[in-house]
């Protein structure tokens, strides 16, 4: 019944590598894309809800961990920028 919000979530996992890979690749940079880790922030959203709905306690511990990791980050990324 709520099966899209696990294809929206999937699909923000899978593009959220490209601004990363772009970087990498085309930028030749070492540093950390902001953009990589919002867009999988959005991912980890939709991927917490779609398991919330259909209690799905697994993927619910996994994707709320990755989003407080994903905040620490953005937050250390924010700190260091200042």
């Amino acid at each position: 019944m709520f099966d899209f919000l696990a294809y929206i979530g999937g699909f923000f996992y899978l593009v959220c590598y490209a601004p990363q890979i772009y970087d990498l690749w085309f930028e030749h940079t070492d540093r950390i894309n902001t953009p990589f880790f919002i867009i999988q922030l959005f991912g980890a959203g939709f991927m917490t809800a779609y398991a919330y709905l259909n209690t799905l306690y697994p993927i619910i511990a996994l994707n709320t961990s990755s989003i407080v990791c994903i905040f620490i980050i953005l937050y250390g990324i924010k700190k260091n920028k200042n």
